[in-house]
């Protein structure tokens, strides 16, 4: 298991921990969408061969922070192998956790236990795609 693998167990296991055993409802939803983006950066390391130190580089080539241009690179590769109902519930629940996490950490919002519920089951959901057509074991 690499270190960001390590990582990404860990803040989905926090992100659960923080929602059901201390009510840290805010704090649950970024953990849970970390999980996801330390996945995803794994996996442009091993599987797209991108240097750590060259994917914010890459990002920025093409407009995009590291989180977007993660997320894209997955979702076009995922289409490129013809499994376009994971792709397109890959993209569009990154979306919705991305908005969550968004509003989470910048916004003047408060967080719900539907959020934070919902947050955590999205990141399931997301991390699951991502094992499965990356061959990722817990």
């Amino acid at each position: 298991m690499t270190e960001l693998i390590d990582k990404s167990q860990q803040n989905i296991e926090a992100a659960l921990a923080l929602r059901t055993s201390l009510n840290l409802l805010a704090p649950s939803v970024h953990c849970a969408y970390y999980s996801c983006v330390q996945l995803m950066i794994d996996i442009l390391i091993h599987d797209f061969e991108i240097p750590d130190d060259e994917i914010i580089d890459e990002a920025k080539a093409h407009d995009m922070g590291t989180h977007e241009f993660a997320s894209s690179k997955i979702f076009m590769d995922l289409k490129s192998k013809k499994e376009f109902q994971s792709a397109n519930n890959f993209n569009n629940t990154v979306g919705r956790l991305r908005r969550k996490r968004n509003l989470a950490d910048y916004k003047l919002f408060t967080v719900t236990p539907q959020t934070s519920k919902n947050a955590y089951e999205e990141a399931l959901i997301i991390n699951t795609i991502l094992k499965k057509h990356y061959n990722i074991e817990d």
